[in-house]
């Protein structure tokens, strides 16, 4: 079975030879792993990068390390018990705070503006694209937008 299906693949592609010319191979004949690596052994091999981890390291000693140079995530803020993302009509959201005519712009400042629990909607209007949120939100969420569109970081 192998045989027929190896057959099939050089009639299709032609044989090794024609595929990869012997000046161009990537390992010499024979070879299995590409120099200083060691099959079934990835972790070998690797005693220059900042780890610091020598060829006769095990895995585990290798990760450990690595844990040690990053650092803990910092909590994100608390989150807001009285925000229902379902909970809100969207008829409600009046207040225009973006207009564009990338579709996928509109898209991304909701979901930004979702993330932030501020609850949008977009529509498309005359070939525009628009983002509006609720009145109480306008503040909080034209100041997301402008990070957004202008590329700026938070203050």
């Amino acid at each position: 079975m192998f045989d027929r299906a190896e057959a099939a693949v050089k009639n299709a592609y032609g044989s090794e030879e024609e595929i990869q010319p012997a000046g161009s191979r990537l390992l010499s004949e024979g070879a299995e792993d590409l120099p200083g690596t060691h099959k079934g052994e990835p972790w070998r091999g690797f005693g220059s990068f900042s780890g610091g981890v020598d060829s006769g390291s095990r895995p585990e000693a290798a990760e450990a390390t690595m844990q040690e140079e990053w650092s803990e995530p910092q909590p994100g803020p608390e989150p807001d018990a009285g925000w229902d993302p379902q909970n809100w009509f969207p008829e409600d959201a009046t207040v225009e705070v973006w207009t564009g005519d990338a579709p996928e712009m509109a898209e991304l400042l909701c979901a930004s503006l979702s993330e932030n629990h501020i609850h949008s909607r977009s529509a498309e209007a005359r070939g525009r694209q628009k983002v509006f949120v609720l009145p109480e939100d306008e503040a909080g969420a034209r100041e997301i937008v402008r990070q957004i569109v202008d590329g700026v970081a938070p203050k």
